[in-house]
């Protein structure tokens, strides 16, 4: 199977807004005729699901929006992706990837295929397209782009299970490998402003406020113990991480990057800031409440005593659900000693271990290093010789 692209499917959301309230939400909707359309959490098919409710006397089109902030803003030129998801309409179908007002369409209209299918009033929808070449003028501003549906909203609709993938065919749903970071962001945890990162002192005394609106800044340190760290930053905003020993500042910093891979921690450093800023660079006020359109896939850190934060994956629910179990004879920890570890990938159907013919008669195991999209083995056992955050997939 292939990596989920969009972060938080299947989750609850304790607040989704409107997008046409102006703010940075994970899903919006647009041009809903006779007021806003009411959007929420709720149980559906399995799973938490987006239910979306007309207001009265609605008619006409609209969109349903799935936010930047969900897929990061990292979609590329003349690439092949294909979405799929569950809902129980028939008329909930993709239109584009695009900016704004459903405007700078990123995928060649012409390439859009849909597969379909209805069983026991669930509507399985799987469509594959192809964006428009790099020479294209759409990827001159293309970062904030989300996901718009065509939605008549005629009536409620639900809809989960989305996955958006690379490549041209749909694999199971699976939830995308970094909806569980070490250290979520949240907007309770930042506020307007920045600090003076070469300025000796506590965290407290370096910060500054005034003229920095166009910047957020963790309120408070965060701690870490690890030797690595990556911020799972969304295109169109770069990241600031300043390095601290208790409270002190170290004077030692990784200045302005979108890099989404592992940074070297200082051996000293045992706490952490960040500051956030849009790019291309530009003085509006940047709210805390942005932080999910932001850096919604969080913060992860890694020890390099240990291979990987490797998550147990289930790819579905039920008597029938696919589990993928890791066994390392030799543990997950490098040492003087050990040099290289294997990792290999057990797969179960309905709680029963799958023999090798077996799994290759739904497909082949493929892993991947978070972060990166294309597969960086392929086979049931993965041998590193370095840590690496992975996991492995079932892909037919």
């Amino acid at each position: 199977m292939g990596a989920n692209l969009i972060l938080n499917t299947n989750q609850k959301y304790d607040q989704i807004n409107d997008i046409n309230q102006n703010t940075f939400c994970r899903w919006g909707v647009q041009h809903v005729p006779n007021g806003p359309a009411k959007l929420e959490s709720d149980w559906w098919n399995g799973s938490w699901a987006i239910k979306a409710t007309p207001p009265t006397g609605a008619s006409g089109y609209s969109y349903l929006l799935i936010n930047a902030g969900l897929t990061r803003g990292r979609f590329y030129p003349n690439t092949t992706y294909t979405l799929s998801y569950d809902t129980d309409v028939d008329w909930l179908s993709f239109f584009n990837i695009a900016q704004g007002n459903a405007t700078q369409l990123l995928v060649d209209q012409n390439t859009i295929t849909c597969k379909k299918e209805n069983m026991d009033g669930i509507v399985h929808k799987e469509y594959t397209f192809l964006t428009k070449p790099a020479t294209d003028s759409v990827w001159s501003n293309y970062q904030d782009s989300g996901i718009y549906f065509n939605a008549s909203m005629l009536d409620v609709c639900h809809v989960n299970n989305l996955k958006l993938e690379i490549g041209d065919r749909a694999t199971l749903y699976t939830p995308n490998p970094l909806d569980f970071p070490s250290i979520p962001l949240c907007e309770d945890m930042f506020e307007q402003g920045s600090f003076y990162s070469n300025n000796n002192g506590n965290y407290e005394a370096i910060k500054v406020t005034s003229g920095f609106d166009y910047q957020i800044r963790t309120k408070n340190l965060i701690p870490i113990n690890a030797e690595k760290i990556a911020i799972h930053i969304s295109s169109g905003y770069r990241f600031f991480l300043g390095f601290f020993k208790g409270q002190e500042n170290l004077k030692q910093w990784i200045a302005w990057k979108n890099e989404d891979k592992w940074w070297d921690v200082p051996a000293e450093a045992d706490h952490f800031a960040l500051l956030f800023k849009r790019y291309p660079e530009n003085t509006s006020a940047l709210q805390p409440s942005e932080i999910a359109q932001i850096c919604g896939g969080g913060v992860d850190v890694l020890s390099t005593k240990a291979t990987a934060s490797i998550t147990l994956s289930r790819v579905n629910d039920g008597a029938d659900a696919f589990t993928i179990v890791y066994d390392s004879p030799s543990g997950l920890e490098f040492s003087d000693t050990v040099k290289s570890i294997a990792i290999t990938a057990k797969v179960f159907k309905g709680g029963k271990e799958l023999t090798d013919a077996q799994v290759n008669a739904f497909g082949a195991i493929k892993w991947y290093q978070v972060g990166v999209a294309a597969a960086i083995a392929t086979g049931k056992t993965l041998t590193l010789t370095a840590p690496k955050e992975v996991y492995a997939t079932l892909e037919n």
